[in-house]
């Protein structure tokens, strides 16, 4: 028995040496992707009330930002990056989770000294659930950034990113029945009429079976709610389950570069007449299609001014460069080199410009051939790496409306892991176009937009030079058509995008009013409408003074903040009809945004 017991030994310690080689040289292996790192998803952000939700509130009870010093120590492998966080007492029974966004090489992360996971797909937003290990009260973490791991074959840096940094780093706490991802899918047609389907997956984290209920609210840009629901399961053992809305909006204001109008929809967990957590989502009704090798918004062809872009630091910074370019004729962004800050997407959905999103894949660094040992695009071993990269870059960023298709990589050559790669984002995408301009007429790469001249369909010029187009800066063009009988010929210059407003009128003779009203325009994309101002016969020598005022309803933030105490309860819930503004409402801004107004003198020649 001591002899067994002595050979048993032996091979544990064997073992656990082995373990701890392999754990120490998984940076220089392309076969382990990664290690504890969570499903990858769309960010979600738990609020633990309704207000803050809705007012997308930059501080949540239940989010800890890991802002600030970092202490730093290098060594000739890595950097680690270390500090403390606290686990308040209000987490307690919910679930703890990291997200890590824009370390710029592959990483490890320990809590209080424990391993907690590994990621080589690094830059790209990636969670490790950390509930286990997280202690209430004050806790330590590290994160160790390696200089030389073998991924950085496949990526290449920028600048500042050479050097190991750790991005933006977060600490969040849902409920043990979490909101773990959504998937939001649009459409909306030629008489206005929106369509939303709404997929939201529940995961749970418990051992016992729970009965969770899902309300959705939806709210307009303007603020109203106009559409509500809610759905009940159960939840068993460790076990997520997705529930599906199909909302139906009448009269929706579609999401272009022309308007982009944001929908609100408020997300919320109950369970035992307790809500456990809200999640407030920005959506918007857009269709994308490709026909005859065109790019079509809401079933209108769409000529893509695309500017290559790499996103700026600072928040201000950012929002300054992209309203730059959109004013200079750009409507669309290629992103360059990886995914950028998730505050990018979120501007340009609220701005009004197409993205074309790129995985963090760049092999440059190993050659042009595409024999064995050239190019890693072509080796198998990296499969995994390529797929993963590429679907974490999808996932993160499928709910944006900006996001109107997306590019697997950039100075990859081609081969057998980018064919892997789109076969994988196929299986999940089946509308927007999936591109790499690096295919060079190869199946892997949908066809965008072919150069007018080509006789070859198959010659796929992706995102080429198209001429810049300045979004008219005159929404709409009057032209007086009689202006003896107050006839009149009212142009929308959107080619996408129906307007819809009001004509408010006023005709004076002398200083006193004859006549005033307000007419209702539906304008459809690139045509025109006839306006008819009454205002009689003229006397001979008369003057008359037409004011012609057209307007619609103004774009306004979809944040809104909470006016005064709720209501009614329904259900076990709070109800708040038309108690929510939004920020410009509150701060008295004109809700009317003016397209056109002058001012007609018109004589009697009789």
């Amino acid at each position: 028995m001591k002899i067994i017991y002595l050979i048993i030994t032996v091979i544990t310690i064997g073992l656990s040496c082995n373990c701890v080689i392999a754990q120490q040289n998984k940076w220089q292996t392309p076969k382990i992707v990664s290690i504890g790192k969570e499903l990858p998803r769309s960010e979600i952000v738990p609020f633990d009330t309704e207000e803050r939700a809705l007012s997308n509130s930059s501080t949540s009870k239940y989010v800890a930002q890991l802002s600030g010093e970092w202490t730093t120590r290098e060594t000739d492998n890595y950097v680690e990056f270390s500090r403390e966080f606290k686990r308040p007492f209000s987490w307690v029974d919910r679930a703890v989770m990291l997200r890590m966004e824009g370390v710029t090489h592959a990483y490890e992360v320990y809590i209080n000294d424990k391993f907690a996971g590994y990621n080589q797909s690094s830059i790209t937003a990636a969670e490790f659930n950390i509930t286990k290990i997280a202690k209430t009260g004050a806790n330590s973490i590290k994160i160790k950034v390696f200089k030389n791991a073998i991924s950085n074959s496949i990526q290449q840096r920028r600048g500042a990113e050479t050097t190991p940094s750790i991005g933006k780093v977060y600490i969040s706490s849902p409920p043990k029945v979490m909101i773990r991802d959504f998937t939001v899918i649009s459409s909306i047609n030629s008489s206005q009429n929106g369509i939303m389907e709404l997929g939201v997956i529940l995961k749970s984290q418990l051992l016992n079976s729970r009965n969770i209920k899902l309300f959705y609210d939806l709210y307009s840009p303007e603020g109203e709610l106009v559409s509500r629901g809610s759905r009940g399961a159960n939840f068993d053992m460790q076990r997520e389950d997705t529930i599906r809305f199909l909302i139906n909006i009448p009269k929706a204001k579609s999401w272009s570069h022309e308007t982009p109008n944001l929908y609100t929809i408020l997300l919320s967990t109950q369970h035992d007449g307790r809500f456990t957590e809200y999640v407030n989502i920005k959506s918007g009704f857009r269709t994308v299609s490709i026909e005859s090798d065109k790019v079509l918004i809401n079933g209108n062809e769409v000529r893509l001014a695309v500017k290559e872009y790499y996103a700026a630091k600072d928040s201000l910074q950012l929002r300054t460069d992209l309203e730059e370019l959109k004013k200079l004729g750009y409507n669309t962004i290629k992103v360059q080199s990886h995914p950028q800050s998730s505050l990018l997407y979120e501007l340009c959905d609220e701005i009004g410009l197409y993205i074309c999103n790129q995985a963090d894949i760049n092999t440059s660094s190993t050659g042009k051939s595409i024999a064995i040992d050239g190019n890693i695009s072509n080796n198998p071993i990296w499969e995994s790496n390529f797929v993963d990269r590429v679907m974490t870059m999808y996932h993160s960023s499928k709910n944006n409306p900006s996001v109107i298709m997306f590019s697997m990589a950039e100075n990859s050559e081609n081969g057998y892991n980018l064919y892997e790669s789109y076969i994988a984002l196929k299986k999940v995408e089946h509308i927007r176009p999936i591109v790499y301009i690096g295919a060079k007429g190869e199946w892997n790469s949908d066809a965008v937009d072919v150069a007018e001249n080509s006789s070859n369909k198959h010659n796929r010029i992706v995102l080429g030079g198209q001429e810049l187009k300045v979004v008219s800066e005159n929404i709409i063009t009057v032209t007086s058509v009689d202006l003896s009988k107050g006839k009149f010929t009212v142009k929308n210059n959107y080619s996408l995008t129906t307007i819809y407003a009001d004509a408010t009128y006023s005709v004076k003779r002398g200083r006193r009013v004859q006549s005033e009203g307000k007419i209702p325009l539906s304008i459809a994309p690139n045509s025109s409408k006839s306006l008819e101002i009454p205002f009689g016969d003229l006397s001979k020598d008369e003057t008359l003074r037409v004011n012609i005022s057209i307007n619609r309803i103004k774009q306004v933030s979809t944040d809104f903040i909470m006016l005064q105490s709720p209501g009614v309860e329904e259900g076990g819930k709070m109800i708040y009809m038309n108690l929510f503004k939004s920020r410009d409402e509150i701060d008295g801004a004109n809700t009317l945004e003016e397209l056109y107004t002058n001012e007609y003198k018109i004589k009697s020649t009789k």
